[in-house]
C-alpha cells in the first residue's frame, strides 16, 4: 500500500531526548525544609523511573539513606499509585476498597516517592497522615529510628499539600495547609487552598 511504501527504506538520522530540568532553587529549598523538620515527599503522575531520577536530583531520595550500595531504591521508598492503593486498603469480595489506617502506618514512614499517582492518592495521603497515631507507639518509633534512620514527629502529622489541578482540590482542602499554584493552578484549586504561590515556585 502507499502507506507501507512510504515507511520503507528509511534511514535513522538521530534520536532526540527532551529534559525538563529541575529549577536550580528546588534542591536547596528542600534541604532547608529537612533542616526545619519538614519531611518532603513527591507525588507525581510521571512514571516511576522518571520520578526516582527527579527525586534523587532534588534530594528527596538520599543515596545513603534510601538506596542500597548499587543505587537501587530500597523497598517502600518509591512506588506506583496502584501498588500504594493495594498496600493501604482492604478489599471486599466485590473488590470495593476500604482504607486501613494500620496498613497505611506500615507504609508512610518509608514512602518518599509516589509515581503514576491519582488525585485520590493525594487525598489518601492527606487523610492517612492526619489520622496516624504512629507517634504513640514508642517502640515502633525507636525501631524506625534505629533500623532505618527515620524520625517520627512526637505528635500528629501536620500536612501541607501542593497542587494545581481541579482534581487536587479535595487533597488541598483536607490538608492542614493547602498550597495552590498562582500561575498554573485552576480557580477551583486556588479556592480550595489556604495559600496561593504567586510565582509557582517551591522555594517560595
Amino acid at each position: 500500500s502507499p502507506a507501507f511504501t512510504c515507511e520503507t527504506g528509511l534511514t535513522l538520522l538521530c534520536i532526540v531526548g527532551i529534559e525538563d530540568p529541575l529549577r536550580p532553587e528546588v534542591a536547596p529549598a528542600i534541604q532547608r525544609c529537612f533542616k526545619a523538620g519538614i519531611d518532603v515527599r513527591m507525588v507525581t503522575g510521571d512514571n516511576l523511573a522518571t520520578a526516582i531520577a527527579i527525586a534523587k536530583g532534588a534530594g528527596i531520595l538520599n543515596l545513603e539513606l534510601h538506596c542500597d550500595k548499587d543505587g537501587k531504591v530500597l523497598e517502600k521508598r518509591a512506588m506506583e499509585g496502584k501498588v500504594f492503593r493495594k498496600m493501604v486498603h482492604d478489599y471486599d469480595e466485590l473488590g470495593v476498597a476500604k482504607f486501613n489506617q494500620d496498613k497505611f502506618d506500615e507504609v508512610w514512614p518509608y514512602l518518599r516517592v509516589l509515581a503514576r499517582s491519582s488525585p485520590d492518592d493525594k487525598l489518601t495521603l492527606a487523610k492517612g497522615l492526619n489520622g496516624s497515631r504512629l507517634f504513640e507507639d514508642k517502640h515502633k518509633c525507636r525501631m524506625l529510628k534505629t533500623n532505618d534512620h527515620i524520625d517520627i514527629f512526637p505528635d500528629r502529622q501536620v500536612v501541607a499539600m501542593t497542587g494545581d489541578g481541579t482534581n487536587d482540590a479535595p487533597a488541598l482542602k483536607n490538608a492542614d495547609v493547602g498550597f495552590a499554584m498562582g500561575i498554573a493552578g485552576t480557580q477551583i484549586a486556588k479556592d480550595a487552598a489556604n495559600i496561593i504561590l504567586l510565582d509557582d515556585n517551591f522555594a517560595s
